[in-house]
């Protein structure tokens, strides 16, 4: 399909150059910052795919946002184990190799959370699944595409998996796998971010993801807002000047979303704020069936009290929220709730359903076999949740306007979780920390910057032969 069909305005260059690539048949890994349109270019190429297509994620909560399927189901894979010994698909079963011999095409959104073994797993069934010469190649001779941002990476699996992938591939990230290298994969950036707007959180963000000092560089998309008088020397240490900006040991401002690494903490947090507020308890009681236990977006008994602070958990453009909204609950009825915007706006939010997807055996129009995402399950409930506290995998997509990240003294942040974090807001100067942040804190893994070296070289020359339309 011609990129004329793509609607233009919504895509900038590096976004279009992306999804052509895609739809060459070649194999492609897209990354970018967060706020770069990566869920954009992958909705956009699916939409527009002729091929007969899986989407895949790295767990079931990804792919709810996806449409998609988990890797571990789709290849009935435990969700959590601790060693690798005798973890794997069985390839004997006859619907799940007629499954993978019929796919033309895979789409791994957020590769970053898949581990090395998953992706090496799945390039091990899609040639064992793979008819004649197509077994020596990658993935079965299919068309791989993977999306997502290795600095970003907070979350691969269970404490003592990384050692028992180190042992086996030299690291746990994907790109550590052979099935990576043997890819041969073309690489497209996108380096416009649109979540940021001001110029020197853009120059923050990026001196921290590369470890670099502050510098001054051109942002198609920036505005200079009037300089924080941190910002005036470039060149200085970036987590100095983060943690001078942010650093508030006083308590929080009043709408600010606590961020913690902890679920349990969140939860606590939460549950305690609620317990101050006067207003009336309320329940909306959710229901689901056939979806996986462990993607509940919210609690399917979800206990708020009227004047709670509350976060949208989905889009609905039409009746004027997004996801990631941020506002007080005002009134409950039923399976409807009023909610007032921190932007002013008055809303009512109506009970939805997520849906659990499956790649299922069908026939095409020819008569001959195809494969198709089905609707398997679904999870009911209104798309609210306490936002006092949220967790890391709680944000996975948002954007937010004030933040206030609780690490704690005798807590560590994780390489790439604090990238990941602060990227959720719109402007830093509306992020207040609990606590300095440590120099090991902020350095992405020196894996993954390795990697990055290694892969920069293979974007040039893409851009040379596209054609905006």
């Amino acid at each position: 399909m011609s990129m004329s069909t793509v609607d233009a305005p919504r895509l900038d260059f590096d976004q279009v150059a992306a999804v052509q690539r895609m739809l060459s048949g070649c194999n492609v890994f897209v990354y970018g910052s967060a706020g770069s349109g990566m869920s954009l270019v992958a909705r956009t190429f699916a939409r527009m795919c002729r091929t007969k297509l899986a989407i895949l994620s790295p767990n079931g909560r990804t792919a709810i946002d996806a449409e998609g399927e988990a890797i571990g189901r789709l290849l009935d894979l435990p969700v959590w184990y601790t060693q690798l010994e005798g973890v794997g698909a069985d390839m004997d079963d006859d619907d799940r190799r007629r499954k993978l011999s019929v796919i033309d095409t895979i789409l791994i959104d957020d590769i970053h959370l898949v581990h090395a073994h998953r992706f090496q797993e799945l390039d091990r069934c899609c040639r064992a699944a793979a008819d004649g010469m197509l077994k020596r190649m990658p993935f079965g001779g299919k068309q791989i595409i993977v999306i997502g941002d290795f600095f970003q990476c907070h979350d691969l699996s269970s404490p003592s998996l990384p050692q028992s992938l180190m042992d086996l591939y030299g690291g746990a990230y994907a790109f550590n796998a052979p099935a990576w290298k043997d890819a041969e994969f073309e690489t497209v950036m996108l380096e416009s971010v649109y979540r940021q707007r001001d110029q020197d959180d853009l120059e923050l963000i990026h001196a921290m993801r590369y470890n670099e000092p502050l510098c001054l560089f051109d942002h198609p998309h920036a505005q200079r807002t009037p300089p924080h008088p941190l910002f005036m020397e470039r060149g200085g240490d970036y987590l100095d000047h983060l943690n001078k900006m942010c650093h508030r040991p006083a308590p929080p401002p009043t709408n600010a979303i606590t961020l913690c690494s902890s679920r349990v903490k969140a939860v606590e947090i939460n549950l305690a704020s609620m317990r101050k507020l006067a207003g009336k308890d309320v329940t909306f009681f959710g229901g689901s069936k056939y979806f996986p236990g462990d993607s509940y977006p919210t609690a399917v008994f979800l206990g708020l009290k009227i004047g709670a602070r509350v976060i949208v958990l989905e889009r609905d453009m039409d009746k004027g929220y997004a996801k990631g909204d941020v506002g007080t609950l005002m009134a409950a009825d039923g399976s409807k709730a009023t909610v007032l915007l921190d932007n002013g706006r008055e809303i009512t939010v109506d009970r939805i359903k997520w849906k659990s997807y499956r790649h299922m055996l069908s026939r095409g129009d020819n008569g001959k076999p195809t494969i198709k995402r089905v609707p398997v399950g679904y999870f009911s409930q209104i798309p609210l949740a306490p936002c006092y506290a949220l967790s890391s995998s709680m944000v996975q997509g948002m954007t937010l306007d004030t933040a206030h990240l609780a690490i704690g003294d005798g807590e560590m942040l994780s390489p790439g979780e604090l990238q990941f974090l602060i990227s959720r807001l719109r402007t830093l100067k509306r992020l207040t920390i609990d606590r300095p942040l440590k120099r090991e804190e902020c350095v992405a893994d020196p894996m993954v910057m390795e990697f990055h070296n290694w892969i920069s070289p293979l974007r040039s020359g893409i851009h040379d032969e596209l054609h905006y339309p």
